[in-house]
């Protein structure tokens, strides 16, 4: 879209091919490479891949969430 170095735009598309790239070079899927190469050697026990499925304590809510398993903290 731009010069290097000239500007920046995130873009969601660019993580999801971000994450393609780690699971073909790692044969690991996503979450499970995160979870050993980032988030165990930081010690980050809380944090993890979001799965609106899943009933995580504590979760937040975030605007227009329509998710039927998250808690607001006040």
């Amino acid at each position: 879209m731009y010069e290097p170095g000239s500007r920046y735009s995130f873009s969601t598309y660019g993580y999801v091919l971000r994450g393609c790239a780690i699971e073909g070079a790692s044969a690991m899927p996503y979450g499970d490479f995160v979870r050993k190469n980032i988030l165990e050697p930081a010690a980050m026990t809380k944090t993890r891949i979001d799965d609106v499925f899943q009933i995580i304590p504590d979760r937040a809510r975030g605007y227009g969430s329509r998710f039927s398993n998250c808690e607001l903290l006040m």
